[in-house]
C-alpha cells in the first residue's frame, strides 16, 4: 500500500518577511575548505566553542532526523559517522534534507537572504528564522520542485494562475486536494491512479507518490518522456498537385521516439497517398520528429488523451479546413498499432477494387464486441472494421452524419468506451446510411480476426498488431519472421520485438556501466593516490573515508603531479579505451584505522567493483605490508586490521557460513604455504607460464600447472600429468589455498579458484609474477595486457628494454630482464623450409558477437579470401598452414575453411591446442604472415627469417591500435597491400630487419626458463 505523507506547513504562498540589518549576524564559511578536501575530526581541539553549539542546534532541533536522514541518502547508508556534523559540514551542501518536515533547499529558495550569507538553512531557521516566523517547507515540496514532470509554466496556465513562481506552483499542487490534477503534459494523473488503486484509495499526490516511491516501484503508467515536445508542423510542399487521396495518420509515442517500422509505414502510405495529416496524443522529441518531416504535409503533436478516434478527429479538420478534402475522392484512415504493410501496400486497393470499390473498406471485421461476463459467450454482435487500416469515400466523409459523427470524438474514461462509441460505432452508423463493412482479409469465424488469424492476417492482408508480438511461442515468431522473408520485408522478430534488418549489421550498443573500477594505488611519501576508472563520466565524484576517530572528503581529480609519473602509462592507456578516470589523493594515515571508502556522485551513492569485477587487486593499497585486510561490502572499502576484520566478517549478513569458515581457517592458518603454481588459458599449453613450469618441475616437485580438463587428457607425460590440476577442482582449491607463489602469463583472475570471496583472496599470503602474454612493446596497447594481468605484483618478467621502459610506466616496481620462456623452444637449428609459409591471425574484438553471416561477410574473412588466392596463384607450390586462432567460433571456422580451400590445394588448418603440431610447424615455416600479433617476435627470435606483418587499414579495423613504437622495432617488413606481401615471400628478407631484431632482445639464448626459475626459486643451486 502507498504510505500517507503528513505535510505539516501553511497552505499560502510563501512570501520573504522584511529582515533588520542587525538581526542577523553575518557568519563566516563554517567549513572554509569544503570545496575539494576537508578533514573533520569530531573531537577536534580546533573546534571553537561557537561551532559546537550550532551543530548542538542541529542535533536537537524536531527538524533533524538521522534515521531519516541516513537512509533517505544511499552514499550515508554503509557509514558509521557522526550524521549530525555530516549535516552541518557538508550535507546541506549537497542538497541533503535533514528531515522529511524540512526542505534545505526550499528553505533557501524561498529566503535568498539566507543563501547570500552562506549558512546551513536549519542552523539558520533555528537560530533566526523560528523567531522571525519563517515558514518551514518539507522535503514532500522539494521532491515536486525538482520533479522533471513538474511544469510550473504548464500548472500556473492551466489550475493556478495565481502562482507567481515555481516554488509556489509546487506548495499549491502538494495542498490543493484534487489529485487528478495533471502536474505538466508529461504527467497522466488519472492514468497514474487508475493503474494503481492503492495511490488513489490513498488519496496522495499522484506526482509527489511517484516521485517518493513510484519511481523505485517502476510504475510509469501515465508518465511519457519529459524530453519528447509538444510541437505543431506544416510543410504544404509536401503534398502532391492532386489530392485525391489523403492519409489521417494516428500515433501514439510514450517515448517519444518514432520506431522505424512505424517509419516504414509512412514511408509506404506517402507512396499511394497525395498527402499525410498526421496527430499524435503524445509529445515527440524534435531528432525524432526529423526523421518523418519530409512524409508530412502537417503534424501536431498533443495530448489530447481521446486516443486514436481523437487524433483522426483532428486530422479531418485540418484537411477539411485546408481544402485538402475538396478534391479528394477518399480518406486513408490508419495509425501505429501495426507492422507492415508486409507485401505491397497497392495490394490493399488492388483487392478493394475486386470486391467492387466498396465506400467504407478495412483490412480486418471483427463480427463480435464484448464478452458477456455471465454466459462466457460473445454475446453483442457487431461487425465493425478494426479502425488500423481502412479507407472512406467521398460520398461518405463529405456526408453529414459522418461530420457530426467524427467531430462528437471526445474523452471517455474507459478504452472500451471509446471502442463502443466510434470503432463499433463508426461501423454501425455507416451500416446504417447504406455503407456496410467490407475488408481485405476475409475471416471465417470472424471473432476478432487481427488477433485470432493474426498469421494468416500477416501473411493475405499485410498486418500484424504490434500487440500479438509478445506472446507469441518461438515456433509462431520463426514462422512471422518466415513470412517477413518471403515478402522481402525489412524487418525481423527478436526476442518477440521488432528488429530492422539494417540494423543486424551493427550490434546492439553496449550499456557503459556506471561502475567505478578500482585500479591501482600508488604512495609517493604519505601521500596515496588511488587510480579509479569507469565507462561512466562521473561529475563531481567525491570520495569520502571513514574511521575510527574522522572522516575525510576528497573530490576526484584530473592527473595530478603526484600521481603523473606513477600512473602516466597506465591512465593513458585507459583513456585511449574510452574510459574516465578519476584519481583521489590523501594522506595514508587516514587508512590505517579500520577506515572505509565510500564513493558518491552529487550525494548519489556510486557502485563500487575492482577492476577485475569481484576479484581483488594485488596488494591493493600495499594491505600485505601494513596489516589490512581490504574487502568491498555494499559499495564501501573496507581497510580493517586483523582483529577488526574477523570481528565485521563475523557479524555480516553477507556472507555464508561456509565462507566465514574458509575465513576463519585461511586467517589462522600457520602452516607455511609451499605450492607454486603456473597458469595461462585454460586449454593453451604454449605461453610463458607453462614452459617455466615444466622447466621448475625438472627439480621442484611442488610445481602445479592450472588448466582445463581438455589439456590433462591429452597430455602423454605421466610426470607432468600428475602435476597438471584442472581449474575449478577440488585439487585446484587446495593448491590455491597453499600456495606460496603464481606465475601467470595469461592473467592474474585465471589462477584464482572460482568461488572465492575477496575476503579470501586478500588474506592469502601467496606472491605474484607476471610473465605477459604479448610483447609489451609496440605491438599491443600496454592497456589491452594490463586489463588481463593487473598492476601490483612481486615482479614482472620482460624481454626487451623496450618493456622495461613500457612496465615502468604502468607502475611496476621490479622488472625482471631475462627474457621469455616460451622463446627457448624455437631456439635451436631446426632447418627451415622456404616452401612452408604460416598464415596466423589474431581475432577482432568487433567480430566477438559476429554471427556467421557477419562473419563471413566482413573484411577480415573477405581480405584473409583474397590473400589466400593471391598467394596459391603466384606461389603455386608454397605450402600453407592456417593457424586457427581459439577464439574464433566452429563453426565459423567450418566455413573458412571450405572456402579457402576452393582456393588453394595446398592449404592445412592447424589448431591452436594442437601444441606438437603447431611448434613444429611453426618452428620449420621460413615464412609468417600475421597481423598485428606478438607472435611475430617469437618468429623473428634466434632464426634467420622474418615475420611479414599484413596490416592493410581495412583488415585491422577492430583489432589492437598500433603505436609510434612499433614502427621503430618491428622486426619484419609492413605490408599494406596483398601486391606487398607476395613480394615481401623472400628467404633473405630477415637481412633488413636483423638488427632491429637483436637490438629488440635482451637475450637470443635458450637460457630464458633458467633465468625465470633463478628469480622464483632464489634457493636453487644455480641462483647461489
Amino acid at each position: 500500500m502507498a504510505r500517507q505523507f503528513d505535510l505539516n506547513y501553511e497552505k499560502d504562498t510563501v512570501t520573504q518577511p522584511k529582515i533588520k540589518k542587525n538581526s542577523i549576524k553575518k557568519h563566516g564559511n563554517l567549513d572554509e575548505s569544503a570545496t575539494s578536501s576537508t578533514t573533520v575530526k569530531m573531537d577536534s581541539a580546533e573546534k571553537n566553542d561557537a561551532d559546537m553549539d550550532a551543530l548542538e542546534k542541529i542535533r536537537n532541533s524536531a527538524f533533524y532526523d538521522e534515521a531519516w536522514y541516513k537512509s533517505n541518502n544511499r552514499d550515508l547508508k554503509n557509514l558509521d559517522i557522526d550524521f549530525a556534523l555530516h549535516y552541518f559540514n557538508y550535507g546541506w551542501r549537497q542538497g541533503k534534507s535533514p528531515s522529511f518536515g524540512f526542505s534545505g533547499d526550499m528553505y533557501l529558495a524561498a529566503y535568498p537572504d539566507v543563501k547570500t550569507i552562506d549558512m546551513n538553512p536549519l542552523l539558520h531557521y533555528e537560530t533566526y528564522g523560528k523567531k522571525e516566523k519563517r515558514y518551514v517547507i518539507p522535503y514532500a515540496v522539494e521532491a515536486i520542485y525538482n520533479s522533471t514532470y513538474f511544469d510550473d509554466a504548464y500548472y500556473q496556465k492551466n489550475h493556478n494562475g495565481k502562482s507567481t513562481s515555481r516554488l509556489a506552483s509546487a506548495l499549491d499542487y502538494i495542498t490543493c486536494k484534487d489529485n487528478l490534477r495533471n502536474p505538466s503534459e508529461h504527467f497522466d494523473a488519472d492514468a497514474y491512479l487508475e493503474s494503481y488503486p492503492d495511490v488513489k484509495e490513498d488519496g496522495v499526490m499522484p506526482l509527489l507518490h511517484f516521485e517518493l516511491h513510484g519511481k523505485k516501484e517502476n510504475r510509469t503508467a501515465g508518465l511519457s518522456n519529459p524530453l519528447a515536445k509538444f510541437l505543431t508542423y506544416e510543410n504544404n510542399s509536401n503534398i502532391s498537385h492532386a489530392t485525391k487521396r489523403v492519409c489521417l495518420f494516428a500515433c501514439y509515442m510514450g517515448d517519444g521516439a518514432i520506431p522505424d517500422e512505424t517509419i516504414f509505414l509512412l514511408e509506404k502510405v506517402r507512396s499511394v497517398c497525395d498527402a499525410i495529416v498526421l496527430i499524435g496524443d503524445c509529445g515527440i522529441q524534435p531528432d525524432e520528429f526529423r526523421k518523418i518531416e519530409h512524409l508530412v504535409c502537417h503534424a501536431h503533436f498533443v495530448r489530447h488523451r481521446e486516443y486514436d478516434f481523437g487524433s483522426y478527429k483532428r486530422a479531418f479538420a485540418y484537411a477539411d479546413e485546408n481544402g485538402l478534402l475538396k478534391n479528394a475522392d477518399e480518406i486513408l484512415i490508419c495509425n501505429d498499432s501495426v507492422v507492415g504493410p508486409c507485401g505491397d501496400i497497392n495490394d490493399f486497393f488492388k483487392c478493394r477494387e475486386e470486391d467492387g470499390n466498396p465506400e467504407f473498406y478495412g483490412t480486418t471485421i471483427n463480427n463480435f464486441g464484448f464478452r458477456n461476463i455471465q454466459s462466457h459467450g460473445n454475446s453483442l454482435y457487431s461487425p465493425h472494421i478494426q479502425s488500423y487500416f481502412l479507407s472512406i469515400a467521398k460520398s461518405v466523409f463529405n456526408a453529414t452524419f459522418w461530420r457530426d459523427f467524427i467531430y462528437s470524438v471526445k474523452h471517455e474514461e474507459h478504452k472500451t468506451d471509446i471502442i463502443i462509441n466510434y470503432e463499433m460505432g463508426m461501423s454501425k452508423l455507416l451500416s446504417s446510411h447504406g455503407y456496410p463493412p467490407h475488408s481485405m482479409y476475409k475471416s471465417i469465424a470472424g471473432l476478432n480476426p487481427a488477433a485470432r488469424e493474426c498469421m494468416d492476417v500477416l501473411n493475405t492482408a499485410l498486418f500484424i498488431k504490434k500487440s500479438m508480438l509478445p506472446g507469441l511461442s518461438p515456433e509462431r515468431a520463426g514462422i512471422v519472421n518466415g513470412i517477413f522473408k518471403s515478402k522481402n520485408f525489412p524487418f525481423q522478430l527478436k526476442d518477440n520485438k521488432i528488429v530492422s534488418n539494417d540494423n543486424q549489421n551493427t550490434h546492439t550498443p553496449i550499456i557503459k556501466s556506471k561502475k567505478l573500477r578500482i585500479v591501482d594505488c600508488a604512495t609517493s611519501g604519505n601521500m596515496v593516490s588511488l587510480l579509479t576508472v569507469s565507462e561512466h563520466s562521473y561529475v563531481n565524484l567525491e570520495l569520502i573515508i571513514s574511521n575510527d576517530s574522522e572522516f575525510k572528503s576528497t573530490s576526484a581529480t584530473s592527473r595530478t603531479e603526484a600521481g603523473k609519473d606513477t600512473y602516466t602509462g597506465l591512465a593513458d592507456s585507459y583513456l585511449t579505451q574510452g574510459l574516465h578516470l578519476f584519481i583521489f589523493e590523501f594522506d595514508k594515515k587516514h587508512i590505517e584505522k579500520n577506515a572505509g571508502l565510500t564513493f558518491s556522485e552529487r550525494g548519489k551513492p556510486v557502485d563500487l567493483q575492482y577492476v577485475y569485477g569481484d576479484i581483488p587487486c594485488y596488494n591493493l593499497l600495499n594491505h600485505k605490508n601494513s596489516g589490512l585486510y581490504p574487502r568491498i561490502e555494499k559499495n564501501t572499502l573496507h581497510l580493517q586490521n586483523k582483529e577488526q576484520s574477523i570481528i565485521s566478517i563475523m557479524l555480516s549478513n553477507n556472507y555464508s557460513q561456509t565462507d566465514k569458515s574458509l575465513y576463519a581457517s585461511i586467517i589462522n592458518n600457520e602452516i607455511q604455504a609451499k605450492y607454486s603454481l603456473y597458469s595461462e588459458r585454460a586449454s593453451l599449453t604454449g605461453d610463458n607460464a607453462y614452459e617455466a613450469f615444466k622447466y621448475a618441475l625438472k627439480s621442484d616437485d611442488s610445481c602445479f600447472y592450472i588448466t582445463s580438463k581438455e589439456v590433462v587428457d591429452r597430455e602423454k607425460d605421466e610426470h607432468i600429468k600428475k602435476h597438471l590440476a584442472i581449474l575449478g577442482s577440488a585439487q585446484h582449491k587446495e593448491l590455491f589455498l597453499n600456495a606460496k607463489s603464481l606465475f601467470c602469463s595469461f592473467g592474474f583472475p585465471g589462477i584464482i579458484f572460482p568461488g572465492l570471496k575477496d575476503i579470501h583472496i586478500s588474506a592469502l599470503k601467496y606472491k605474484l609474477y607476471l610473465m605477459w602474454h604479448g610483447v609489451s612493446a609496440g605491438d599491443k596497447d600496454s592497456y589491452e595486457i594490463a586489463s588481463y594481468n593487473g598492476n601490483r605484483n612481486d615482479g614482472i618478467f620482460a624481454c626487451s628494454t623496450y618493456e622495461e621502459r613500457n612496465f615502468k610506466l604502468l607502475g611496476h616496481d621490479t622488472i625482471y630482464l631475462g627474457g621469455y620462456p616460451r622463446m627457448d623452444k624455437w631456439c635451436n637449428d631446426a632447418p627451415l623450409d622456404v616452401n612452408a609459409a604460416v598464415i596466423f591471425f589474431t581475432w577482432r574484438r568487433s567480430l566477438y558477437e559476429a554471427t556467421l553471416a557477419e562473419f563471413l561477410s566482413s573484411d577480415y574473412v573477405t581480405t584473409i579470401v583474397e590473400l589466400v588466392k593471391a598467394i596459391a596463384k603466384s606461389r603455386p607450390k608454397l605450402e600453407l598452414y592456417y593457424f586457427i586462432h581459439n577464439s574464433i567460433p566452429a563453426q565459423h571456422v567450418e566455413c573458412l575453411a571450405a572456402i579457402l580451400r576452393a582456393h588453394s590445394s595446398n592449404i592445412r588448418f592447424v589448431n591452436n591446442n594442437d601444441t606438437s603440431t603447431f611448434n613444429h610447424i611453426f618452428n620449420t615455416s621460413q615464412y609468417l604472415i600475421t597481423d598485428y600479433s606478438s607472435v611475430g617476435y617469437d618468429f623473428a627470435y634466434y632464426k634467420k627469417r622474418a615475420p611479414i606483418f599484413f596490416m592493410p587499414q581495412k583488415f585491422i579495423k577492430g583489432h589492437y591500435v598500433p603505436t609510434s613504437l612499433f614502427e621503430k622495432i618491428i622486426p619484419g617488413p609492413k605490408c599494406l597491400d596483398i601486391k606487398s606481401v607476395i613480394k615481401s615471400l623472400r628467404p633473405e628478407q630477415y637481412k633488413n630487419h636483423k638488427s632491429s631484431t637483436k637490438a629488440f632482445f635482451r637475450f637470443m639464448d635458450s637460457e630464458n626458463c633458467k633465468r625465470a626459475f633463478d628469480v622464483t626459486h632464489p634457493e636453487s643451486e644455480s641462483a647461489s
